[in-house]
């Protein structure tokens, strides 16, 4: 019922943990960097078609001959599951040496163990050679990529040298070196400002009567996260305690325990589209820009660019947005539990992973507790063998039926405590 809901969770990870510092170094000026693909297509236009799990871009690829699943993500670099590297097709510079300047792997992340280049990655008919890519844990990043069995990301270090068409209708993506061979809706037309050496996708976009540099990130699961304060006093504003890691994505230890961070949940207005659009946002409270994020005032995601088909091309440095029927007009609300709970990836059990202080009493509860039982019914009872079908919504902790819910919790002194979970509406 929660995971559409559960981007908020997703968006406060990426922008507050460790991770948000190095892969916005990705994004960003930098030093280091990925090398760029070239394709081995000089002329191309292909399709591929994709599914949509958890806000994100599922679809195939294939690697030194092994097709396997990814994630289309347009703000950050080409990633692999750690498992995935040092096999055929995969090149993996020393850990430790220096490239010169002449090597492949002269532009490099920053700070991960490893950096790899991809020989020949094949999407569909159309191949890419010399990819640059790094490593990640998968595993370890989140419990849906785990259960999925996701074998990286195909980021912009591949799109941006042609024209992506991502038709969130049909769900399918075309994409070409020439955007003469596409048909698409040219109505609502933003310049894109490249960001970084990456040249993730970058426009302005008024939002509140104020213009924001928006990132385009096809790999958020969320609506939106501000990184910027610049219009924070004249935005709804509801506060959130939710968890974020204490670990960085891709090192071989996954965070061990879950810590809250205080946030707000924003409703926010824009009249880019001719036509209001309502969307909804997260923020750390009191955030300052951080030298990273510099340049950047927010971060779109899936469930404020499923409203389009949106095509992101590069070569002409442009970004057309064509408004889906029934979703660009659909009536807007955001509804959020009382307080959440949710598998954590370290160790798969289940813990409160957020809390609204309004409407809790937060000296029963707090983010990190333990799940007991819900309904009386104790947690492992409830979850059996069955881990992967809970985390991929097959499978729901919670009655579907209307029925109270009452969710026993235990904090970290060993109290135990019994409230009932309710979804309140907070903006709509």
């Amino acid at each position: 019922m929660y995971k559409k809901i559960s981007i908020y969770i997703f968006l406060i990870w990426f922008l507050q943990s460790c991770m948000a510092t190095d892969v916005i170094n990705i994004i960003v000026k930098t030093k280091k960097w990925l090398p760029k693909s070239t394709p081995v297509n000089k002329e191309y236009l292909d399709t591929i078609s994709f599914t949509i799990d958890y806000g994100w871009i599922i679809h195939e690829a294939t690697i030194a001959g092994k097709k396997g699943v990814y994630i289309l993500d347009s703000g950050a670099p080409t990633l692999l599951d750690y498992y995935q590297v040092d096999r055929g097709g995969v090149k993996t510079r020393p850990k430790g040496a220096e490239p010169d300047s002449t090597s492949p792997y002269k532009s490099t992340l920053m700070n991960y163990p490893y950096v790899n280049l991809i020989e020949t990655l094949e999407i569909n008919n159309t191949s890419f050679y010399e990819v640059g890519a790094n490593t990640v844990t998968f595993a370890l990043f989140d419990v849906i990529t785990a259960c999925e069995k996701i074998k990286g990301l195909i980021g912009a270090n591949v799109m941006n040298d042609g024209v992506w068409h991502i038709n969130y209708e049909t769900n399918q993506v075309i994409f070409t070196n020439d955007i003469s061979k596409l048909n698409i809706s040219k109505k609502y037309s933003f310049k894109m400002m490249p960001f970084g050496l990456l040249k993730s996708p970058v426009i302005e976009i008024e939002i509140n009567g104020v213009l924001y540099k928006a990132l385009i990130d096809l790999g958020n699961s969320g609506t939106a996260g501000i990184i910027n304060n610049k219009s924070r006093l004249e935005l709804a504003v509801e506060p959130c305690n939710i968890s974020k890691p204490t670990s960085l994505m891709g090192y071989p230890h996954a965070p061990k325990k879950i810590e809250g961070v205080d946030v707000e949940f924003l409703k926010l207005k824009s009249n880019a589209f001719k036509n209001q659009i309502d969307f909804f946002a997260a923020q750390k409270s009191g955030i300052e820009t951080k030298k990273p994020l510099e340049g950047l005032d927010i971060i779109l995601g899936y469930d404020f660019l499923k409203n389009f088909n949106i095509t992101l091309d590069w070569p002409n440095e442009m970004v057309y947005f064509e408004p889906i029927e029934g979703e660009f007009n659909k009536k807007k609300e955001l509804k959020w539990p009382n307080f959440k709970i949710d598998f954590f990836n370290y160790d798969k059990k289940v813990y409160v992973m957020s809390v609204l202080p309004k409407y809790c009493d937060t000296t029963q509860i707090s983010v990190g507790d333990t799940v007991v039982a819900i309904n009386n019914i104790p947690i492992k009872d409830i979850i059996g063998d069955d881990y992967c079908a809970f985390v991929k919504g097959e499978k729901s902790l919670t009655p579907k039926n209307g029925e109270p819910v009452f969710i026993t919790v235990k904090n970290k002194a060993g109290r135990t405590s019994t409230l009932e979970q309710k979804e309140i509406v907070l903006f709509e």
